[in-house]
């Protein structure tokens, strides 16, 4: 039985699949215009004004891209 994802840890999921597997590429990603970029590691930025919420400016049309981007591979992970 597999355990439900935090969001930091399918983010953190999301950005390896991204950089093809590479932790290495993961770290010096250079996209930092993703919402994803500050949370790639699998943690909250240490400068997060917030550190208990994901929270960052963002419209919803790019809100529901990322959303459905995380949803898909969600989806793509349980057919491997």
């Amino acid at each position: 039985m597999k355990t439900k994802l935090t969001p930091l840890k399918s983010i953190r999921r999301k950005c390896i699949n991204c950089s093809v597997g590479s932790l290495a590429e993961v770290r010096l990603c250079p996209v930092e215009q993703c919402f994803l970029w500050y949370y790639r590691m699998g943690k909250r930025p240490i400068n997060s004004p917030q550190s208990d919420r994901i929270t960052l400016p963002v419209n919803i049309e790019t809100h529901t891209k990322v959303k459905e981007n995380l949803k898909h591979s969600a989806q793509m992970e349980k057919l491997c």
